[in-house]
């Protein structure tokens, strides 16, 4: 796909904003894990007891990958993101407004919320970002969005030594 003709000053704008989406889109997981041992207190649940609940997230966040691919090339990206962001939003709020209900935070948290982040992150940004930039700068624009997990588009860029380099027609050796 070629990219969208744009001002220089609304292509930085929507990096940036990505980046900021990113960052805070993290949190959606990290809140999860940094408050572990006291949700599983507050639901009166061990710790072994309570790790499905976040297997359930990180699955279902894998699962809804490829839907999240088809809504950002049928309605874009930041439409996408958007409703990533209502979705991540409605999870907490429920998760929050329903604060002893097992099964409610298990839905919100592990369903809605794991959409939420999946809408959120890399797979909406990579088509962002592909859309913005042609493939020699959208290594580094990647990288910028992701904050820096991707470093590895530019270290192992199609110009460059890595991964994607071919020898004279033949696939690059695994």
């Amino acid at each position: 796909m070629k990219p969208v003709a744009a001002s220089r000053s609304l292509v930085y704008g929507l990096v940036a904003v990505g980046f900021l989406v990113m960052f805070f889109s993290t949190s959606i997981k990290s809140v999860y894990q940094v408050y572990f041992a006291d949700l599983a207190t507050h639901f009166g649940r061990g710790r072994s007891d309570f790790a499905w609940s976040g297997s359930v997230f990180m699955l279902v966040t894998g699962l809804v990958s490829p839907l999240v691919g088809a809504l950002s090339d049928r309605h874009g990206p930041l439409r996408t993101e958007v409703v990533g962001c209502l979705a991540a939003g409605a999870a907490l709020t429920g998760a929050s407004l329903f604060d002893r209900s097992l099964p409610v935070f298990v839905l919100g948290y592990g369903l809605l919320a794991a959409f939420g982040l999946a809408a959120m992150t890399y797979v909406p940004m990579g088509v962002l970002v592909d859309r913005l930039f042609e493939q020699k700068k959208s290594g580094l624009a990647y990288a910028v969005v992701t904050n820096g997990t991707s470093i590895s588009f530019i270290v192992l860029s199609p110009s460059g030594s890595g991964w994607r380099r071919r020898r004279r027609g033949r696939p690059p050796s695994c």
